[in-house]
């Protein structure tokens, strides 16, 4: 479920519950984040609700003081979605992104173990933490021009088996990987600032 937001229609009030009196949801941007209206991708909308959605966080993004999209791992925004220029100049990725440990889960790590040995499903379950960021960071870059940001925000993600050649983060993607801190803001801006130019050349 999305931060601060109600679901409707599966009865009673508040947090998980319908609101008889149908409140608007948080995900249509009536809130702001640094002055920008943000926008929460709901798991359990409907595809036309989410394309709907997606297709106005675009149109405000391109305009003003642009927007914010909060998507959801493995959900349509972070795979599936083309979110190129001025749509999508900053991919943010909280944590690593590794798959429920579902049964079916389990069973598939167990199966890796049986086949390639122990430790093969560990490996497994990480791959597939790291390709979903692949995929989040795909909707970054959309054609030779495009550009933006992406941070990673976990210290994971700063460590040799992150960064190796077997890790299966994209190479464009470890190749580019800096450790940032409070130099961070300064860093992005510059980098704004050096593309804008180039572009406008």
């Amino acid at each position: 479920q999305s931060p601060g937001k109600k679901r409707k229609g599966r009865g009673g009030d508040g947090e998980g519950g319908a609101s008889a009196s149908a409140e608007p949801s948080l995900s249509a941007g009536v809130f702001t984040m640094m002055g920008k209206p943000v926008y929460i991708e709901d798991q359990d909308a409907a595809g036309e609700d989410n394309s709907a959605l997606i297709q106005e966080y675009k149109t405000t993004a391109c305009r003003g003081p642009g927007a914010v999209f909060l998507g959801v791992m493995r959900g349509r925004a972070s795979e599936g979605a083309d979110f190129k220029d001025q749509t999508a100049r900053g991919v943010i990725v909280i944590g690593v992104p590794f798959p429920s440990l579902s049964t079916e889960t389990q069973l598939i790590k167990a199966h890796n173990d049986s086949i390639f040995g122990r430790g093969a499903g560990d490996d497994w379950y990480e791959a597939e933490a790291y390709r979903q960021v692949n995929q989040a960071a795909g909707r970054l870059i959309r054609h030779q021009n495009d550009f933006g940001f992406l941070a990673l925000m976990d210290a994971r993600y700063d460590t040799a088996k992150a960064k190796g050649g077997n890790s299966a983060l994209s190479s464009w993607v470890r190749d580019g990987l800096k450790t940032c801190a409070r130099e961070t803001t300064a860093d992005v801006r510059r980098f704004f600032e050096e593309r804008q130019s180039a572009v406008a050349v």
